[in-house]
């Protein structure tokens, strides 16, 4: 049975943001930064993570995402960082650019997740770090989201276990560097391995 929320707010915008806002937090607390990275979160929304990291430490911050309203509305909201409407898959980037990039929430969003990591290898610099934050496919979350798409008879949200992201990264030249798991969220964090030269 479903029930319908009869109070004036939009209790399901509510429920997500406020599971946005649980992510971005925790993904801002354990990334590991320093002064004059380049980072680059992709699927940025609007851009709040990235604004986020920028207040912990003095980072460029580069945004894209696939949304032109998403982009817009953090170019308004955060005019001293970057951002731009991109497919994550096929970055105007150069090679070894960035010393972290970053997807919160937004691997559901991504045509084709080896793609994604490719190019993410492409624009890390030798050394440099990727944060992949979803859902744990143990959590509530998954749940809901199970329950959802049995009552729509439609696919909602693609979850990945964090062995699965884990084989991605390895497979794409990304080394994991560490799993966190705390509630409803899950960190798998990757480095690109540093040149010989």
């Amino acid at each position: 049975m479903i029930v319908k929320c009869e109070c004036e707010c939009n209790c399901i915008k509510d429920f997500s943001e406020h599971i946005q806002n649980t992510f971005r937090n925790f993904v801002a607390k354990y990334i590991i930064m320093k002064d004059g990275y380049r980072v680059l979160d992709v699927n940025c929304k609007d851009g709040t993570l990235l604004n986020m990291l920028a207040a912990k430490k003095n980072i460029k911050g580069y945004g894209v995402d696939m949304g032109a309203v998403n982009v817009l509305t953090a170019r308004e909201q955060y005019k001293s960082l970057n951002f731009k409407l991109a497919d994550p898959c096929e970055l105007e980037y150069k090679d070894d650019f960035f010393d972290v990039v970053t997807l919160c929430l937004g691997a559901n969003e991504l045509e084709d997740m080896d793609a994604f990591i490719q190019e993410a290898y492409r624009v890390l610099k030798p050394g440099g770090f990727i944060y992949i934050a979803e859902p744990h496919t143990n959590s509530f979350i998954n749940y809901a989201i199970k329950k959802a798409e049995k009552l729509t008879k439609k696919d909602i949200y693609k979850l990945y276990t964090a062995e699965t992201l884990v084989k991605k990264l390895s497979t794409n030249g990304l080394k994991c560097t560490g799993i966190l798991e705390r509630g409803v969220v899950q960190i798998i964090a990757a480095r690109k391995a540093k040149s010989c030269s």
